[in-house]
């Protein structure tokens, strides 16, 4: 069983953390970046990103060059008859998520799934029998 700090080591090393120049990170140029929490199973790694008030067919989850990405668009809702906008805290418009992947993760097994305004991405680990 590995220590907790050579698992830390792992993580930061995988991920880089969730700063600027990390390898988990948003593009500076998009209106809005969705929060997104990342989890470690035995089988692999679990990625939820908080999304809510998106149709399922506005989110885009693609791999490509070992880097996971998800992008959409959410609509500006504005309540028929309001007359004048005081103020607007729930962002809208495009973003994207790009984030590196480990070397043992089996992309031909990725799952996604958008459930209750939560996009639920399961990666694998590359099976070693």
């Amino acid at each position: 069983m590995r220590h907790f700090s050579q698992f830390l080591n792992e993580f930061h090393g995988i991920f880089g953390g969730l700063g600027t120049g990390s390898a988990l990170h948003g593009f500076r140029g998009n209106a809005w970046t969705p929060p997104i929490d990342v989890y470690e199973a035995e089988s692999g790694f679990i990625i939820v990103a908080e999304l809510p008030g998106f149709d399922k067919e506005a989110l885009e989850v693609q791999v490509e060059q070992n880097t996971l990405s998800i992008s959409g668009e959410r609509a500006q809702r504005i309540p028929d008859g309001a007359r004048h906008v005081h103020q607007m805290e729930i962002p809208c418009g495009r973003f994207a998520r790009h984030i590196r992947l480990p070397e043992d993760i089996a992309v031909d097994a990725i799952d996604a799934e958008y459930k209750e305004g939560y996009l639920i991405i399961r990666l694998p680990r590359v099976s070693r029998e």
